[in-house]
């Protein structure tokens, strides 16, 4: 809401859609409603926000239509969020073993050893009663990524800026880790992201977004050689 009480517009007429084992980039720069969309996409937006959608869909099935129990069931498990900052999304007084638990089921380390060491996940393997303070940036991004998808699934992940708080020789192994996900469980990827580098790197397509309106959508290629909008 504004300042006046009224219902403000955050985003208008965003549309586009995502292919089965797609990396579809979203950019623009801060404030523009690339969290927001997201935010959308996983009906998290809060109570004070509504969605107002023709067409929002997952596999065919309409999520427009769903209650908070309904969502429930979709989030996590269906549509999964890689955050951007991991240390935020996990408590800090609990043992990361415990919390793997949490999303994954008792005993999640033991049952999930092969795929977490596949994740880069040797030292939480090793060290499972550490605390979240005990590991690095990377390895707790990487912890994220396997609670988003050992569990389940998820036909869709919701990667926000999941490197933009690790330097470039850990987020190239984190982007090796999204890359493997998607290779092997088919998984589709809205990637939000400020670094053009990356972007031209792991999407598909790229959707700009500017003041809340998504103005442009190209290939990587096409749109950083001949941009359409300023």
């Amino acid at each position: 809401f504004g300042r006046g009480g009224g219902a403000v517009a955050a985003v208008r007429g965003v549309s586009f859609e995502v292919g089965r084992g797609e990396v579809f980039g979203l950019v623009g720069p801060s404030g523009c409603g690339k969290s927001t969309t997201c935010g959308a996409l996983l009906g998290l937006l809060g109570s004070s926000a509504t969605v107002e959608a023709r067409r929002l869909e997952l596999e065919g099935d309409r999520l427009q239509d769903l209650d908070e129990q309904g969502w429930r069931r979709v989030r996590g498990r269906r549509i999964a969020l890689v955050p951007q900052h991991p240390r935020a999304a996990l408590s800090p007084l609990v043992p990361v073993g415990r919390q793997l638990d949490w999303y994954l089921g008792a005993d999640a380390v033991a049952r999930h050893v092969a795929d977490l060491e596949a994740l880069g996940l040797d030292s939480v393997v090793a060290r499972p009663r550490d605390l979240p303070s005990s590991f690095s940036g990377g390895q707790l991004q990487r912890l994220v990524i396997a609670i988003a998808t050992l569990g389940a699934s998820p036909a869709l992940l919701l990667a926000d800026e999941p490197t933009s708080t690790l330097d470039p020789t850990v987020a190239a192994t984190v982007l090796d880790v999204l890359a493997t996900v998607r290779r092997e469980r088919g998984a589709s990827m809205v990637f939000v992201s400020h670094d053009l580098a990356v972007v031209s790197q792991v999407c598909d397509r790229v959707g700009v977004m500017d003041r809340g309106e998504l103005v442009e959508v190209a290939p990587p290629a096409e749109l950083f050689d001949s941009p359409r909008h300023e």
